[in-house]
């Protein structure tokens, strides 16, 4: 039986696709406050100012996700790697919809 794709990643692609998971929980994270508050305060009334800093503080952390992902996609230069983990991430993103 063969290793997982994951398994055969070099270290540049390892970092790249560990920082797109860590980028994609802090989205998540963000996301779930943003609707959590969405709905709370649907009918009436509006976040307090330490709902606003949280979901502030939650933006600047996925900002800095966003980052370093973008520097780990940017160090993956050998062209094989990059296309075993863009089909690595295509593969993720579509998991990730149907759940």
């Amino acid at each position: 039986m063969s290793k997982p794709v994951v398994e055969t990643l070099g270290p540049e692609t390892t970092a790249a696709w560990q920082a797109w998971q860590a980028m994609n929980v802090s989205k998540d994270n963000y996301f779930s406050l943003l609707q959590a508050l969405d709905e709370k305060y649907k009918n009436s009334g509006s976040p307090s100012i330490a709902e606003n800093l949280k979901l502030e503080q939650l933006l600047g952390e996925h900002d800095q996700k966003v980052k370093r992902f973008t520097q780990a996609m940017a160090a993956v230069t050998n062209p094989e790697a990059k296309q075993q983990l863009l089909e690595l991430l295509k593969s993720a993103a579509g998991n990730k919809g149907r759940h």
